[in-house]
């Protein structure tokens, strides 16, 4: 398989999540918008808002990460589907190798940025085994599909 054929599927289904992230972000936004008086340049500022944040836009953001891999593994796995041969098994790399990346973008994220203790493990350990799902049901077939 070439390189192009391996690296769409994982390319497509990050993108897809990282869209589904910015959704996600902007509805927290708008939710726990920032007051005026804080500068978003100010990373100090911003930090001190962090940490005042109540749990609930927490649990907001983390469910839209945790979509966010589990439609990356769904997109990833049927773009893997398209490019493996017809006799073969849907490969379970692409979707883990998003959900993987998406671990490690996020963990960079909540370095830079102060955030609970009990979010950064749940934001680390959720993603792999979102996208792992989105890819196990992607790649079932429908009921009734006999080929």
């Amino acid at each position: 398989m070439s390189v192009t054929k391996r690296a769409v599927p994982i390319v497509g289904g990050i993108l897809s999540g990282v869209t589904i992230v910015f959704t996600t972000d902007s509805i927290s936004g708008a939710l726990y918008p920032i007051p005026p008086d804080i500068d978003p340049d100010n990373k100090e500022q911003v930090i001190e808002y962090l940490e005042k944040m109540p749990a609930s836009a927490f649990v907001l953001m983390l469910a839209g990460y945790v979509a966010a891999s589990f439609i990356a593994g769904i997109v990833a796995t049927a773009l893997a589907k398209r490019y493996s041969r017809i006799d073969s098994p849907t490969p379970v790399r692409p979707a883990f190798t998003a959900g993987l990346l998406l671990t490690v973008a996020n963990i960079v994220n909540a370095i830079g940025f102060p955030h609970p203790f009990w979010f950064i493990v749940c934001n680390t350990i959720l993603h792999v085994p979102a996208a792992l799902i989105g890819y196990y049901l992607a790649r079932r077939k429908p009921v009734g599909d006999i080929y």
